[in-house]
């Protein structure tokens, strides 16, 4: 954890970034559908209000951290995304996908550890 946050400091950023990867998947799931069907958008429509949710929360994230440094913690989405990804559409885990894994949260804890 940085320097001088607070626990609720760093939650505010990381449910930011998790808001931003269900504005993702849902985008994903939506380009299961046909184009312009109902489904398509609904799935649609939930990425629209998770990206202004993510809004919402991003300002709050610019009024805590530089944004450097909160920048810098968005390699996380991958994360969330790959995750959700196995279980929602079980998707194939590979070593490749685990060391990918493993680089992009030893990355952002490396670069965030130096404050």
């Amino acid at each position: 954890m940085m320097k001088g946050k607070s626990p609720y400091d760093h939650l505010t950023l990381q449910l930011a970034y998790f808001i931003f990867s269900l504005a993702v998947l849902s985008m994903k799931y939506a380009s299961t559908f046909a184009f312009g069907s109902a489904s398509f958008l609904k799935y649609y429509l939930f990425s629209l209000l998770f990206m202004a949710s993510y809004a919402f929360f991003w300002q709050k994230v610019l009024a805590i951290y530089p944004l450097t440094r909160a920048y810098s913690w968005k390699s996380l989405v991958f994360l969330w995304v790959f995750i959700f990804s196995i279980f929602l559409f079980k998707e194939s885990v590979t070593w490749k996908n685990i060391a990918g894994a493993l680089l992009i949260v030893s990355g952002a804890i490396m670069v965030n550890s130096s404050e």
